[in-house]
């Protein structure tokens, strides 16, 4: 019978609930031959077989005599039925003898000592918690992971720095593990539990978690998240956590009979995977763009660009591109339609030549849109003849008329063959007042950025400053598909065309590129590929615009490898002293030989000052080049 005492509050204390009719029948079955006269005594008698009942009934069957001149003390058992035993205490005065508190005139069962120690035991039990799985209060175990312990009364954490509001416990609360140990309770709060449903991460806020560092291990109550409407399902290999609409919130695995709860791992992706590539790639890759405007382009605006992170450290390139002292004023209302108010502004002379000799830039923004438009001038008295191409192009594509233009002060804008044009076709031309840019603050802000980003992206790939005409032109595609915080986060592409761009193709401006030389430009042993530089996109086709160095000339190629890391610091070996080809996103490009294609929106024409070349090189020059046929890039499928 002692043996069967011990073992009740141990295992009592794991969580195992011992039934008091078991406690009875383990008694009696463990009681000597000796003892079968007051086990059948009991049995007939109708007293319950608990083990209370059992224990005071035996031992006031067994008779204490006190020798008063003796010290000594004799013990001795008797059976007899309990109507004699119930008669013979009738008649002692004193009455029947406590085992509890050694006294006579009650039983053990209405003693007094023993209800206050029932009344104190079940003062603690609301102050005391159960853990079942820290056996070992000293011994640690991975404070990393979390054991989901179908024991425990409440969740449990032994890392501080978890706790998103970690407050003091107001009570003295203790937690008891298996072992009967109490350990303090520091406090309380929320944590931010990193796990995995299977294929997505998560993130699930564990409340009233209990802060306890003497535990061996973290631990979530299987009970607690039971009380909060989840659902836990166990099975062989592990368990899983469903809401109330029975979606999967975490997993747990089976490790060394525990089960633990299952976190998010991270995978490790090839460079040329599009896959969770480092959100530092895609920076570079979009012009470098601001990474607010990252996240919102993978989630919502484009396809094909996925990648992890969001978060960087400052940008080299950025901060020597885009530094500011302050942002520009708020723009005012919206055009209401496509082409209803069309932005204008030139910049320029630039420092440096281009490649195709220009100076000058010129844009064109579609104030509903926010679609940009950019040609290169040699000189400020193009301006004129740019807008006319420009307009006869887009109400062309369009179908719909420009309504009002709106421009600075300055004298490309303001003379006669521009008021001309602007009458003759029912434009009203709104100008800005003297020394007061903000008035035409969309244009120059687009020309800021796109100076910024194309700063950023040559000081990025390290190229000579004559690139930055193919800078600002890949500068502008990219602006085209990034999201605009004034069309409540669309891309310009989708409100002109109505789809969603895919950005897949995009790689780092000015990175090392390899382009397939075709079959009939090489010899049986000579190497497939040239090494180049990409400078852009094409406009006209599906295919990428790359800088040869060797020949000092543009070429434009589809099959094409490129090598995005490590940065590339480029400077070729010949200084290009005058254009000798056309670049076909550039305004070198004649509108007559090169068709545009669905979606494209510059206009382009060749150089007054360029040399022209005969039909027949330029027809030879074209046969060469190689173009898309259907996507561009062919690295990984899109997710």
């Amino acid at each position: 019978p002692v043996l069967v005492v011990q073992i009740i509050y141990p295992v009592n204390g794991i969580g195992f609930e011992i039934k008091d009719v078991w406690i009875g029948t383990l008694l009696l079955a463990g009681l000597p031959e000796e003892y079968k006269p007051i086990i059948m005594g009991l049995e007939n008698s109708g007293t319950p077989i608990t083990g209370d009942a059992i224990k005071t009934k035996l031992l006031q069957d067994v008779k204490w005599e006190r020798n008063v001149h003796n010290e000594g003390k004799e013990l001795a058992f008797y059976s007899k039925s309990n109507n004699q035993q119930f008669q013979r205490m009738k008649r002692t005065k004193k009455g029947p003898r406590c085992y509890n508190c050694n006294k006579s005139g009650h039983l053990a069962a209405d003693c007094w000592k023993r209800r206050e120690k029932t009344s104190k035991a079940n003062t603690a039990e609301t102050e005391d918690l159960r853990a079942f799985y820290a056996l070992h209060s000293t011994g640690i175990i991975d404070q990393g992971k979390w054991i989901i312990d179908s024991g425990a009364s409440a969740h449990m954490s032994i890392n501080r720095s978890w706790f998103c509001d970690l407050q003091k416990s107001s009570l003295q609360q203790n937690i008891v593990v298996a072992n009967q140990e109490r350990l303090p309770v520091k406090g309380s709060g929320n944590i931010i539990l990193k796990t995995c449903d299977g294929k997505d991460k998560k993130d699930i806020c564990a409340k009233e978690v209990l802060y306890v560092p003497g535990l061996s291990a973290n631990l979530l109550s299987v009970s607690k998240i039971a009380k909060q409407g989840n659902k836990i399902i166990f099975d062989s290999d592990g368990c899983k956590i469903l809401d109330k609409n029975s979606e999967i919130l975490a997993t747990g695995t089976l490790q060394k009979d525990t089960y633990r709860l299952v976190k998010p791992k991270e995978h490790a992706h090839a460079l040329h995977s599009t896959q969770s590539i480092d959100a530092r790639i895609w920076h570079r890759r979009l012009g470098h763009m601001n990474p607010e405007y990252m996240v919102q382009l993978r989630d919502h605006s484009a396809t094909g660009n996925n990648f992890k992170g969001s978060k960087q450290q400052v940008c080299v390139a950025c901060a020597k591109g885009k530094q500011a002292k302050q942002k520009f004023d708020k723009q005012g209302k919206r055009a209401e339609g496509l082409l209803d108010l069309i932005h204008s502004d030139l910049c320029g002379p630039m420092e440096n030549k281009s490649i195709g000799g220009t100076r000058y830039m010129l844009t064109f923004i579609d104030d509903h849109s926010r679609k940009v438009f950019v040609y290169f001038l040699v000189s400020k008295d193009e301006v004129p003849n740019r807008f006319e191409e420009f307009k006869t192009y887009i109400e062309r594509q369009m179908n719909r008329p420009i309504k009002c233009l709106r421009t600075d002060n300055g004298t490309e804008y303001v003379n006669q063959r521009m008021e001309q044009i602007l009458r003759k076709n029912g434009i009203r031309h709104q100008t800005s007042i003297p020394y007061n840019p903000q008035q035409n603050g969309t244009a120059e802000r687009m020309n800021r950025t796109l100076v910024e980003k194309a700063k950023c992206m040559l000081a990025d790939a390290g190229l000579e400053k004559k690139f930055w005409a193919e800078a600002i032109a890949t500068a502008a595609y990219i602006i085209d598909r990034a999201p605009n915080k004034i069309l409540n986060n669309c891309t310009p592409e989708e409100i002109w065309t109505g789809r969603k761009p895919n950005l897949s193709h995009l790689r780092i401006f000015g990175c090392k590129a390899f382009s397939l030389i075709p079959t009939q430009q090489r010899k049986k042993w000579d190497v497939k590929t040239k090494e180049c530089i990409l400078l852009g996109y094409c406009q006209d086709s599906k295919g990428y615009r790359l800088w040869d160095s060797q020949t000092q000339k543009v070429i434009r190629s589809r099959d094409v490898n490129f090598v995005e890391l490590p940065d590339l610091k480029f400077t070729p070996d010949v200084e290009l002293t005058k254009p000798t080809i056309s670049i076909p996103i550039l305004s070198d490009l004649d509108t007559e030989d090169t068709p545009s294609s669905e979606g494209s929106h510059q206009q382009y024409k060749l150089n007054k000052t360029a040399p022209k070349k005969n039909k027949a090189l330029k027809k030879k020059k074209n046969n060469q080049d190689t173009t898309f046929e259907d996507q561009i890039g062919q690295e990984s499928p899109e997710i």
